[in-house]
């Protein structure tokens, strides 16, 4: 349900806010979001609250982060190096204290022996620091009185404190995952958990991750854009969402599937844009 609109946004910014939030994040939950990390359970319990479920367990939840977020923005190796990732940590957690050990480089030696298994290679600039670093923030979480579910990490912090900047941060610190991956995965537990309402609006832009068609929005939605760096476009894009009556994940989701899915170019995104602005104040004309 849409909040109150605050009246520092203009009305055309707004409608077109609420319409990418309310129309088409919706659409990137159920067709994208959900579907991916629902594979990882069995068909018989693939539902949003069997995902939250899954999320809480510990390995599971690993499982889930190699499988679908650390190797995302990596091309067409993403899907082989998710593969070797899942079988590796598979491997390396057989024995039931993983989550006890003082480090996890038997990850990372699990990951050597796929790849080898596979004709792959390690690529150990690139990938350890995030098949390694993982795992070992899980068996920090425990360290630290946690179940080491970095998913209930989050939660936990967003529902004692209403801040998320430390979980981001701390993520942000592992070599190979960064602040786009890190976004990415607050967004989506944020969003599962329902946890938006629950977090400081100064927080809100660590949920805010920024791909190309968030800069393609903000030519519309943001006054003196023009390149600011993703954290600063982050920060700009939650604040409007806020002000604007919408969900701050929603958009976020709403503008990635519009851009992916509906219009597919820059040009096409900005006259959607006018066309929803134009069809809603048609409707409240004739209302």
């Amino acid at each position: 349900m849409a909040r109150p609109a605050n009246t520092d946004v203009s009305r055309e910014v707004a409608i077109a806010v609420r319409e990418i939030a309310g129309r088409y994040g919706p659409l990137y939950v159920q067709e994208l979001m959900l579907p991916r990390l629902l594979q990882h359970l069995p068909p018989a319990e693939r539902s949003e609250q069997t995902a939250r479920a899954a999320l809480c367990d510990p390995l599971t939840c690993l499982r889930v982060i190699f499988g679908e977020y650390t190797f995302a923005r990596r091309g067409k190796e993403r899907h082989d190096l998710a593969a070797i990732a899942v079988e590796a940590l598979k491997r390396a957690t057989r024995e039931g204290d993983f989550l006890t050990k003082e480090d996890a480089v038997c990850v990372w030696e699990e990951f050597e022996n796929v790849c080898f298994d596979r004709n792959q290679k390690p690529q150990e600039q690139l990938n350890r620091g995030a098949v390694q670093g993982l795992p070992e923030l899980a068996q920090e979480i425990v360290k630290e009185g946690g179940c080491g579910s970095i998913a209930l990490w989050i939660v936990d912090a967003a529902r004692r404190t209403g801040r998320i900047e430390s979980q981001f941060m701390r993520m942000v610190e592992l070599r190979g995952v960064g602040p786009k991956l890190s976004s990415l995965i607050l967004r989506d537990v944020v969003y599962l958990f329902n946890l938006e309402d629950r977090i400081e609006p100064m927080d809100r832009l660590y949920f805010q991750p920024i791909d190309r068609w968030s800069r393609v929005v903000a030519d519309f939605v943001v006054e003196d854009y023009e390149d600011a760096a993703d954290w600063i476009l982050a920060g700009k894009l939650s604040k409007i969402a806020r002000r604007s009556g919408a969900s701050g994940t929603m958009f976020n989701m709403g503008v990635t599937y519009y851009g992916t899915r509906v219009v597919h170019t820059a040009e096409q995104f900005a006259a959607g844009l006018n066309d929803m602005v134009i069809e809603k104040t048609v409707i409240a004309k004739g209302a």
